[in-house]
């Protein structure tokens, strides 16, 4: 065939000559692209870059794109050529997020690559053996790194999870409200004496089930310390060793599923994941009851 040639095996393909990358872009609110689809827009000769993905309302969507009409808010996962991906930055329709270019990692990526390793390993090692809080560990890692050109102002600005922040922000005095008020120690005692006529079992799970509950607003250092009095008074009423009711209720306030802000890890990933509030109370639930079922027939067996 004429339109086929030969290639002699010495050239690169466009990925290894850093020619393909891809992008994360949104609608501008002036973008002329609005309700109209992939195919009318005929997007790809258009702007001559193919979309990966759509993100829309918390989910992906990767079937029929053709057909599908844009939205405000829709986030797009495009690739194609490096110059049409930068003009792009210059088009009113679109909002560049991010931008990737594919093909080999340099020296000097190599070499930015070991010193980001060695920073983010003296950052945990810091923490580790107590030398500085984490807070303060972390905030110095990254002004390392972007005093080493590891990172950017902007890469680092882009990094931040503002929802994340801005929840935090909003959880954490409701907690303090509560714990300062003594609004969660009135729960947990409600809770106690409504247990009460059930017995030693019946306080256990009453309590455990606040604490695993209070978890979602009310942070677990806090949360155990408002329980831990109530939980040493039920067992004194009832005879329980208090060994058995502090151990339910460290066990309740650890498995802190329900909430993003129960423990940091749940907010490391509601970013990068895309998870909402109710995602974790979805699933935040099922956990705890499977670990109430399997926690505290352990801990009836054990010898207090």
């Amino acid at each position: 065939l004429q339109s086929l040639e030969v290639s002699n095996g010495d050239e690169l393909n466009p990925l290894e000559r850093n020619e393909v990358g891809h992008t994360e872009t949104t609608l501008s609110p002036q973008s002329s692209l609005v309700g109209k689809s992939v195919k009318e827009l005929n997007f790809r000769r258009r702007y001559g870059l193919q979309i990966l993905a759509i993100w829309r309302r918390g989910k992906a969507v990767t079937e029929y794109l053709w057909k599908t009409k844009l939205e405000f808010g829709d986030a797009l996962l495009l690739s194609g050529p490096r110059e049409r991906i930068e003009e792009l930055t210059v088009d009113p329709d679109f909002i560049v997020l991010n931008r990737t270019v594919g093909g080999m990692v340099g020296v000097q990526s190599k070499l930015k690559a070991i010193i980001a390793s060695c920073i983010m390993l003296t950052v945990v090692l810091l923490v580790l053996f107590g030398v500085l809080p984490i807070a303060v560990a972390a905030i110095a890692g990254v002004v390392v790194m972007v005093a080493t050109r590891c990172l950017s102002m902007d890469e680092a600005y882009r990094s931040i999870e503002w929802q994340s922040v801005f929840l935090i922000a909003c959880m954490i005095p409701l907690g303090t409200a509560m714990q300062q008020s003594g609004a969660a120690q009135w729960i947990a005692e409600g809770v106690a004496a409504m247990a009460r006529p059930f017995g030693a079992w019946g306080i256990i799970i009453g309590l455990y089930l606040v604490t695993a509950l209070a978890t979602t607003i009310v942070p677990t250092t806090a949360l155990v310390l408002i329980m831990a009095p109530i939980a040493i008074d039920a067992a004194g009423r009832y005879g329980v060793p208090p060994q058995m009711i502090i151990m339910a209720v460290a066990m309740a306030a650890s498995a802190s599923f329900t909430s993003p802000i129960s423990h940091p890890a749940n907010v490391l990933v509601m970013g990068p994941g895309g998870y909402r509030f109710i995602d974790y109370v979805k699933m935040g639930i099922f956990l705890a009851l499977i670990v109430m079922i399997t926690v505290l027939p352990m801990i009836w067996l054990l010898d207090w």
